[in-house]
């Protein structure tokens, strides 16, 4: 409102405040400066708190002049005199004080209603860009579980396409390489597969997605053969890259010791290890069949594959045997980048 509106509002006011009093003066005519006091404050406290100080002042002289009017009134028994002057100066003080003190209240509270106002405007806007990130991590989770279906899909039609090949191949060699490719892929979908079952794709845990793997091996390459495949694996965390060369590694040490170990219809097992060391991790894979020498197919397809997939690894692949075979791969913990970082800075 405007001043002149306020100031009228306020004077208002302590007139109401004035035409409700209820005390009567004193027998002698004056008026006791309790019961001005009682009148008065109030009014010029509320003024203060609705309007600015400017105005509670106003209402304070207000409020006064109509204490001087009760005080010197015609039928006012004793004479304006020392004592209610000194009383109506003790009530414009007090007024005063009160008018200064609320409007200084009044000023500290739209403070705080404008600091609240944009705090609330804040958190609104921080409420609504949530929502949008979380629609659009919705999105985005939507579209990676669609082109993850649709890299297994590819690569078991692939695997598939390679299959017929090996049907419609003309001599054994060919066919056997087609079979040994579209099987690589199969475990790779799985491999894949495996890892975005998970809800965090940044790590898997050994123990679980190494004993799953095995399981899923057990039908397409044992089938009907009387071997038992078993795995045994320690809880470690690995990352995504790592879990998958781990699983290309057992598919073609597996897949080498169920073709080459054991004859079409002898019994046997494939066992599966994989276990933490001083040094780092060790997978091994035994068998219990004939024997098998890594000098013997040094040369072979699945051998370059195998020493490829253990150099990323940093590792190092050792055989033994007979009386069976053992494949033994070991190679160091993955250095967390973080920590790389630190050890390459110059101040490390």
């Amino acid at each position: 409102l405007p001043f002149v509106l306020q100031q009228l509002a306020a004077g208002l006011i302590v007139l109401a405040f004035f035409s409700a009093r209820l005390l009567p003066p004193a027998r002698d005519g004056s008026l006791d400066w309790l019961v001005l006091l009682l009148i008065f404050v109030p009014a010029v406290l509320l003024a203060a708190l609705l309007f600015t100080r400017a105005v509670a002042v106003g209402a304070v002289l207000f409020a006064l002049a109509l204490g001087v009017l009760l005080v010197v009134r015609p039928s006012a028994a004793v004479p304006f005199g020392a004592e209610a002057g000194l009383r109506l100066g003790a009530y414009a003080l007090i007024g005063l004080a009160v008018a200064w003190g609320a409007g200084g209240l009044r000023r500290t509270l739209d403070e705080l209603a404008d600091a609240l106002g944009r705090d609330r405007a804040q958190l609104a806007e921080l409420e609504r860009r949530q929502a949008a990130l979380a629609a659009s991590e919705a999105e985005k989770e939507l579209l990676l579980q669609d082109i993850h279906h649709r890299i297994k899909n590819h690569l078991q039609m692939v695997s598939g396409y390679l299959l017929l090949g090996q049907r419609d191949a003309g001599d054994a060699r060919t066919a056997d390489l087609l079979g040994t490719a579209a099987l690589r892929l199969r475990v790779l979908a799985r491999v894949y597969d495996r890892l975005q079952l998970r809800r965090d794709t940044g790590t898997v845990q050994a123990r679980d997605f190494i004993e799953e793997l095995v399981n899923d091996l057990n039908l397409p390459l044992v089938g009907m053969r009387p071997i038992v495949l078993h795995a045994a694996a320690e809880p470690a965390e690995l990352s995504t890259g790592r879990a998958v060369i781990i699983g290309l590694m057992i598919n073609e040490l597996v897949t080498n010791a169920v073709r080459f170990a054991f004859a079409e219809d002898e019994p046997g097992s494939v066992h599966v290890y994989f276990s933490r060391g001083e040094n780092g991790f060790c997978l091994e894979v035994v068998d219990d069949g004939r024997g098998f020498r890594s000098e013997q197919r040094s040369g072979s397809l699945g051998q370059r594959v195998l020493h490829g997939l253990v150099q990323q690894l940093g590792g190092s692949i050792a055989w033994s045997g007979p009386p069976g075979t053992r494949v033994s791969v070991t190679f160091p913990e993955e250095v967390p980048v973080a920590a790389l970082e630190r050890s390459q800075s110059p101040g490390a």
